[in-house]
């Protein structure tokens, strides 16, 4: 409910051992982070142990009305870039730039990260920040009681949406 603003994004755990969404992987880890596809951001991190690792972008569901895939732009592991040791940077945005770039949309709302592990002895996880480049530290405003309630509602319409599939499952 919390993180939710692209304009002060954060990459969190999205799905783990206490929340669960359809049939997870048990050697993944599951990180998001909101987005603003109208936005340029960099995310800055460390490569870790994961064996195979995905940044991919989700849009809102209006896109499907538009014909347009629920997943946008994306960057595989096998294809990310880094230094001697292991940092990278990655550009996400409307407008393509220099290096390695992830381009959103205007649908664009979620990066997604996904993280798997093929020694569970042996688990690093990428060590991972995002920055909103095109807002610059303009200062997040408090959460209200409308906000709050108006989230607690999209909660509620996702579980909707969701029940359904999982049972199909």
């Amino acid at each position: 409910m919390e993180n939710t603003d692209g304009a002060h994004p954060y990459i969190a755990r999205n799905i783990g051992p206490i929340r669960k969404l359809g049939g997870d992987n048990p050697h993944g880890l599951y990180l998001d982070t909101p987005i603003d596809g109208r936005d340029t951001y960099r995310i800055r991190g460390q490569k870790g142990s994961a064996g195979w690792a995905s940044f991919q972008i989700q849009r809102c569901h209006a896109a499907l009305g538009k014909g347009l895939s629920i997943f946008g732009g994306h960057l595989l592991l096998p294809a990310l870039q880094t230094d001697a040791q292991g940092r990278f940077e990655i550009g996400v945005g409307p407008e393509p730039q220099a290096g390695q770039w992830i381009v959103s949309d205007e649908y664009s709302e979620v990066m997604v990260i996904r993280q798997f592990f093929n020694d569970p002895d042996d688990v690093r996880p990428m060590d991972l920040s995002i920055e909103n480049l095109s807002r610059g530290h303009t200062p997040k405003r408090p959460l209200t009681l409308a906000d709050a309630s108006q989230k607690l509602a999209g909660a509620g319409q996702l579980f909707q949406l969701m029940v359904p599939v999982m049972q199909q499952m």
